[in-house]
């Protein structure tokens, strides 16, 4: 029989020592949450970030020694991702067509992702123009959004080309122009590789070009004209985290 003269339980929130503990607890949580994200739920973030940029135009139809050159290119992409699983990779594709607006990459960047990009590119075949000026312009953006991952160190931009760019009336300042606007706002070392696979001349003005613009404004650039798939694998190889980029 409970006493008449037992005082009533005092509310929770009236009892300044249970508010104040209610409270530290809640300002703790978001903390605990972080940090349980970054040791136990988020991967280690990836040091080194490489993005291929896949000329898919109906020049890439030709042939690099006795192989179709986009199959070659294929195969030695999904060789270097499949190799290499501690770099975050992702895959964009120049064509087939003119793009008109930004488009997210084929394949986002993540480790050890073979098995996307082999998704990604097992129905692509080669047709229509290549975009490649747009798609550096495009690239350029991914590495500004990449480069905020915590950890990284540098990104690479393998570009491959097969022929000419029909989409714009002049690809080289197009490209020029999106070199210079990633340079104020890069925070990481930011690499590119032009390789042209088995170009012609006119192909080869806009690989040159764009090695020259990209070394104007800073950045470490190289460029490869590869004749057989052998030199398009090797070209194909990525820095490794403790190596400078190419």
């Amino acid at each position: 029989m409970p006493n008449g003269n037992q005082k009533p339980e005092k509310a929770w929130y009236r009892d300044p020592v249970k508010v104040l503990t209610v409270l530290t607890l809640l300002v703790g949580l978001p903390v605990a949450v972080q940090q349980l994200y970054v040791n136990v739920i988020k991967k280690d973030a990836a040091a080194v970030s490489v993005q291929y940029v896949l000329d898919v135009s109906h020049a890439m139809a030709g042939r690099i020694g006795g192989k179709e050159k986009l199959a070659a290119a294929k195969d030695e992409i999904i060789s270097a991702v499949g190799g290499t699983p501690d770099i975050a990779y992702s895959l964009r594709l120049a064509g087939p067509g003119c793009s008109e607006s930004y488009e997210e990459p084929s394949v986002n960047f993540g480790l050890d992702n073979a098995d996307e990009f082999d998704s990604a590119l097992a129905s692509v075949t080669a047709r229509g123009t290549s975009d490649f000026a747009r798609s550096v312009r495009y690239a350029v953006n991914d590495v500004v959004e990449q480069q905020s991952t915590e950890g990284s160190k540098s990104a690479s931009l393998f570009f491959l080309i097969g022929g000419r760019d029909r989409c714009t009336i002049s690809p080289a300042t197009v490209v020029c122009n999106s070199l210079r606007f990633l340079g104020p706002r890069k925070t990481i070392d930011v690499n590119f590789k032009f390789i042209g696979v088995r170009v012609r001349m006119g192909a080869r003005r806009i690989v040159r070009r764009a090695t020259r613009c990209a070394r104007h404004f800073g950045f470490l650039a190289t460029r490869v004209f590869a004749n057989t798939p052998a030199e398009l694998g090797e070209s194909l190889q990525p820095p490794q985290p403790d190596e400078p980029s190419p």
